[in-house]
C-alpha cells in the first residue's frame, strides 16, 4: 500500500482550510466552507499539475465558495483523470457536480454517508477495501482537526 503524503494548511491562518494528499495513483482533497484563498488554492492546484496521479477522491465539509476562474482550473487539472469523485453533503452541488459528468468531465459525487460506495467507484487496482475511507479521514482531522466518529 503507498504511503499518505499529506499537505495541510497552516493552522494559525484564519482562512477556509484545504488540505490535499497523494497515495499512490489517488490524489485526495478535504475542504472546508468559506470562500477559497487564492494563494491556498495556486498551491493546490501547482500539486495538481506536478503530481502523476490517476483518480481523485475529494471531498468538501460545507460550502467551500471558488469563484469561476477557480473552477476552471480545477476542470483543466482534472479533465485527463481517470476516475473523480467528489465527497459532499449537498445536493444541489452534488446535482452541479452530475452535470459536470455530462458535459464531459469524469466526476461522481457521494455524500459522506456513502464513502464505501464512493471507493468502490473509483476501483483504484492494488488498494484494499477501505483504505482510501481511511485516508481520506487522516486527511480531514489533519486539515480541520475533525476526528472520525467510532464506528464510522
Amino acid at each position: 500500500m503507498p504511503d499518505l503524503e499529506i499537505n495541510v494548511p497552516d493552522p494559525s491562518r484564519d482562512e477556509v482550510k484545504l488540505g490535499w494528499a497523494f497515495m499512490g495513483p489517488v490524489m485526495l482533497t478535504c475542504g472546508a466552507s468559506g470562500d477559497m484563498p487564492p494563494r491556498r488554492f495556486d498551491e493546490w492546484i501547482t500539486a495538481m499539475e506536478t503530481h502523476d496521479f490517476e483518480y481523485v477522491l475529494g471531498s468538501t465539509i460545507g460550502a467551500t465558495s471558488i469563484s469561476g476562474m477557480q473552477r476552471r482550473r480545477v476542470v483543466e487539472a482534472l479533465k485527463h483523470r481517470r476516475k473523480t469523485v467528489v465527497i459532499i453533503d449537498s445536493r444541489v452541488m452534488r446535482g452541479i457536480l452530475t452535470a459536470l459528468g455530462w458535459l464531459g468531465l469524469k466526476v461522481r459525487s457521494f455524500s459522506w454517508d456513502a464513502l464505501d460506495e464512493a471507493e468502490a467507484y473509483l476501483d483504484v487496482p492494488g488498494f484494499d477495501k477501505g483504505a482510501l475511507v481511511d485516508a481520506l479521514w487522516t486527511l480531514r482531522q489533519a486539515t480541520t482537526g475533525e476526528r472520525r466518529a467510532t464506528g464510522s
